[in-house]
């Protein structure tokens, strides 16, 4: 079996959500990025029904009325084996169980992803989509590094409105940086 899904890299942490339905434009596509802790919202609020406070997540709906409506909130993705990396059982029934834990950030063109052995990655989805040249050991990215693990850190054990929050600015790349694969974790 395949731990795939487990994984931080884009095939596997890039999930579409469709959704059909009166007063939603034919083909409509929004490029926002949405999350797990968005469906209940989402779901919710096509329902008409007021949304009780306390969700994570947010609802859809202004992007697919909007679709080149953007923010900038960033998606915390997670994965959790079980202490010292070994499987957790529910985790073993369906899939293999990943490596390592680790938490990371998908925030505007960046996803930085930290693991509980110290180990970091930093991708520039931008230039990089494939994810191959991990920028962490750049002295040119250690600025965006340093920013992406400060907003991580803020939304770890974040609730409610905190997990929705949206980041500042961020910096722009280095200029003039080699894509050089060096992609951990494959």
């Amino acid at each position: 079996m395949s731990s795939a899904k487990f994984l931080p890299y884009e095939p596997s942490a890039k999930v579409s959500m469709l959704v059909r339905g009166p007063g939603m434009a034919k083909n409509a596509k929004s490029s926002e990025l949405v999350a797990n802790v968005d469906i209940a919202p989402t779901v919710l609020g096509l329902t008409g029904a007021r949304l009780p406070r306390g969700f994570d997540g947010r609802s859809m709906k202004p992007f697919w009325k909007n679709p080149a409506k953007r923010t900038r909130r960033p998606i915390v993705l997670e994965s959790y084996v079980g202490p010292n990396d070994v499987p957790a059982v529910d985790a073993a029934v369906s899939a293999s169980a990943p490596p390592r834990n680790y938490s990371g950030l998908r925030a505007g063109r960046y996803k930085y992803i930290e693991y509980t052995n110290g180990e970091r990655e930093l991708y520039d989805l931008k230039s990089d989509p494939a994810e191959l040249a991990n920028r962490i050991a750049d002295p040119a990215w250690r600025k965006i590094a340093i920013r992406l693990s400060s907003e991580l850190a803020s939304r770890r054990n974040c609730k409610g409105a905190a997990c929705r929050t949206e980041t500042t600015q961020l910096p722009a790349p280095p200029t003039k940086t080699p894509l050089t694969p060096q992609r951990m974790g494959r």
